[in-house]
């Protein structure tokens, strides 16, 4: 005997005759287990079988046999279709799929991060401890000290203002005051290879301004061996002491050996046949050489290795 069944009944038979469990079919129609269990025994009792294998036997070839609600009837919520795994499914192709996004950024930026590694390193030469410097030179002094530079003053007495007014150009300059013979004003640096400079006719390049008779020597410092290499000129007579801003351009080709000194001790070796070499510059150091007992000062301004 055959009767009709309800949607919920038909919809449950169906997924019998797929021969899918009871379990699997609680889960897709995210029910509990009791109620598909409930619902297969009254499929059972209606059309009249006892078991699943009976079930399949009598209605596997022949599901059109069975009468079931009208059309108007059978229409079921379309929101029961979209089963928990279903949901699930489209979740995790959602999550793949932005997986696979933060994936290729984050190799984007990789690559792009090594590449400027490389052009780093490959433009670094062969010592990595010496900065290259492009073909504009580079600042010492202006307003401030530039990123990395310190300055160190070799007396104690002498005085040093490094936000004095009014500058030769910008807002602030150097005051170094009290200055006695033998007295020093040294500005270190990063290491740098100058010898791209030397051969291109640059120059040191200053502004500076006295009011009292200034003599002192220009020195660069190049390590080489242990040794601390002083490279410059003497600069004498010709700053002139009357409280004006001069601007003085230096060429490092014309500029001398003046000695070597131990870096390790107080040992001056003799320049007899040295080589100078400009690779390894690591200070700038204004050194006085004249001292009559009376206070003498000088402003500087806008120091810098340039064309």
């Amino acid at each position: 005997m055959q009767e009709n069944l309800k949607p919920r009944e038909q919809e449950i038979f169906d997924l019998l005759l797929e021969e899918i469990s009871p379990k699997e079919i609680a889960y897709r129609l995210n029910v509990s287990y009791s109620t598909v269990d409930h619902y297969r025994t009254k499929i059972y009792r209606k059309l009249g079988v006892r078991n699943i294998h009976e079930l399949l036997e009598k209605y596997s070839h022949n599901e059109n046999n069975i009468n079931t609600v009208e059309t108007d009837n059978c229409e079921t919520d379309t929101t029961k279709a979209k089963t928990p795994l279903s949901i699930n499914r489209t979740k995790m192709a959602f999550i793949i799929l932005f997986s696979v996004i933060l994936f290729g950024i984050f190799i984007f930026l990789l690559w792009n991060f090594i590449s400027k590694a490389s052009v780093q390193v490959s433009s670094s030469g062969t010592n990595n401890n010496i900065e290259n410097t492009d073909e504009f030179g580079f600042v010492i002094y202006d307003d401030y000290l530039s990123e990395g530079f310190s300055i160190q003053l070799f007396s104690e007495h002498s005085i040093i203002n490094y936000y004095s007014t009014p500058a030769a150009q910008g807002v602030y300059a150097i005051h170094w005051s009290n200055i006695s013979k033998h007295h020093g004003i040294k500005f270190w640096f990063p290491t740098r290879d100058l010898s791209y400079h030397v051969q291109n006719d640059y120059v040191l390049e200053f502004k500076a301004k006295t009011s009292t008779p200034v003599h002192f020597d220009i020195k660069f410092f190049n390590l080489e061996d242990g040794i601390n290499w002083l490279i410059g000129t003497r600069f004498e007579h010709k700053l002139l002491p009357d409280g004006t801003w001069q601007t003085f351009r230096l060429p490092l080709k014309e500029m001398y050996l003046f000695s070597g000194l131990s870096e390790t001790e107080i040992l001056w070796h003799p320049i007899q046949g040295k080589q100078i070499s400009w690779e390894n510059i690591f200070a700038l150091e204004f050194y006085a050489t004249l001292g009559n007992g009376t206070v003498q000062e000088i402003y500087l301004d806008d120091i810098k290795v340039t064309k």
